[in-house]
């Protein structure tokens, strides 16, 4: 029982390790195990007080709540029946899977309040008004049959449970809060709209801080944000909103996620001054933007391609690239067609051999022309860009792609192609996309007003150089590993 207070947490460690095998039987729930520092910064944020109760309705091993018990008993006076509220009245949760009974052990471990812990679906159960503070990590991702028992009916348990954690909030709380950890396509997707726009109307957004890919590894590089919302159903609006970036959350943001020394942008949220990493919006601006709470929507593509990039030596795309009009193809059924696709991650174009009346009757088809950049509109998320080559040309391509002119005095053609393999420039690219899951797309006058990083002629050069080098050793590595297998007798 001495290990319980002490700072590295053994009992999380042990937890996330035993959590990763624990449900191995169970289908996906869409959990993820929070990082310790995750919950600690959302408990400082939301800081509750004694006297407030507060709720995780996807408590999954009870991290929020038993953070939140321990932020609540440094302040509890120190008397019988205040003791007892804080044991029985303060911290509740549910969970729908069996870390139900993880979540009740760690709170028996911290000092109690597990008899408030239930194991159902806490969707199919609404509560109306009776919390102080919702805390949480929705799960990601997943359906529910419950969506009839809220005010926007939909399968996606993404809306639902965001209705769920706002309906519980007590109308009566002066101060009625809430800091959910949810993935970052609810800010921005228009089928959330009618939701954010609920939320714009009757809360207060305090800030939306947007966590760094890699938050969750190794569960998922799923993008999220943690949505702040404060004087909850009392129809007060603050005249900007707050968007904190973190870049650095104080981890490694690969799958080992090991420890930084140093400062963090968790930290500094609280220490630095109002401006750091922010981006203040006003709420008419807002409102004439479909609500949309993603922050880097707000922020102009030369600015957050310096902050991406980390450099303010730019070009922008349109200094080298332009649009042109297409040569229209008349289809013949029993004509041979090669009709060109790009691979995503910027590797390169590809032909596929039809027959005329192999190909869709509902779609136009166009003539492509040599060493002019391919990109596949409707899949700009996953970089799928590419250089068509020679032997490329008067291939047909489909009204779901276009073209570009390539200025070849300014940039190499195969070098833009490795460019769109680079994961800054994806990141880049993705903070402007429209539409939702590998459905996404940019307008070409959206594409032409991006910045990329501008490496003089010679710089192009060598790095090409590298590029082909190394691929061409790949190449003979794999053909002396094919001639390899044959020869085994």
């Amino acid at each position: 029982m001495e290990l319980i207070n002490i700072e590295s947490d053994i009992k999380g460690d042990a937890f996330e390790f035993f959590l990763k095998t624990y449900n191995a039987g169970e289908k996906d729930l869409g959990e993820y195990f929070t990082p310790r520092h995750i919950v600690k910064f959302l408990v400082q944020l939301l800081n509750p007080v004694f006297g407030e109760k507060v709720y995780d309705p996807f408590c999954g091993t009870g991290g929020m709540l038993t953070e939140t018990f321990k932020h609540l008993v440094r302040s509890v006076p120190n008397n019988e029946s205040s003791l007892r509220f804080l044991k029985e009245e303060s911290v509740f949760g549910r969970e729908i899977s069996s870390t139900a009974k993880i979540a009740k052990m760690n709170m028996i471990l911290i000092g109690d309040g597990h008899s408030n812990i239930q194991r159902l679906d806490s969707l199919s159960r609404p509560i109306d008004s009776l919390y102080d503070i919702v805390i949480s990590n929705i799960p990601f991702a997943q359906q529910t049959e419950y969506g009839n028992l809220y005010d926007f009916p939909t399968k996606d348990a993404n809306s639902i449970c965001i209705q769920h954690c706002i309906r519980a909030i007590n109308k009566t709380s002066t101060n009625g809060r809430l800091g959910l950890i949810l993935p970052e396509k609810v800010l921005f997707d228009k089928n959330y709209e009618s939701l954010r726009e609920k939320i714009y109307q009757d809360c207060t957004i305090a800030n939306i801080i947007s966590l760094p890919s890699g938050t969750f590894e190794p569960y998922t590089n799923v993008q999220t944000s943690i949505l702040h919302l404060t004087k909850i159903k009392r129809k007060i609006k603050s005249e900007k909103i707050k968007f904190y970036f973190v870049k650095n959350d104080g981890f490694s943001l690969d799958k080992n996620r090991k420890k930084i020394i140093g400062e963090n942008d968790l930290d500094n949220f609280f220490t630095k001054s109002n401006e750091y990493n922010s981006l203040f919006i006003e709420s008419e601006k807002i409102k004439k933007n479909s609500f949309i709470l993603q922050g880097r929507k707000y922020i102009p593509p030369k600015e957050l391609a310096e902050i991406t990039f980390g450099t303010s030596n730019l070009i922008k795309l349109s200094s080298f690239l332009r649009k042109v009009k297409n040569e229209s193809v008349v289809i013949n059924d029993a004509d041979d067609y090669d009709l060109l696709g790009v691979k995503s991650y910027g590797l390169g174009v590809f032909k596929k051999p039809l027959k005329g009346y192999e190909l869709s009757k509902g779609m136009s088809y166009y003539k492509a022309k040599a060493e002019h950049l391919f990109w596949c509109k409707v899949d700009t998320k996953n970089g799928a860009f590419g250089v068509i080559e020679e032997d490329q040309a008067n291939c047909i391509f489909t009204s779901n792609m276009t073209m570009l002119e390539i200025d070849k005095e300014k940039i190499i053609p195969y070098y833009l192609e490795i460019l769109f393999r680079n994961k800054k420039i994806q990141e880049y690219f993705d903070n402007y996309i429209s539409g939702s899951t590998n459905r996404k797309y940019v307008k070409i006058s959206e594409l032409l007003d991006f910045y990329i990083p501008n490496y003089p002629k010679n710089e192009q050069q060598k790095i090409v150089k590298r590029i082909l080098k190394a691929e061409k050793e790949i190449i003979e590595r794999n053909k002396l590993i094919a001639q390899s297998i044959e020869m085994i007798n």
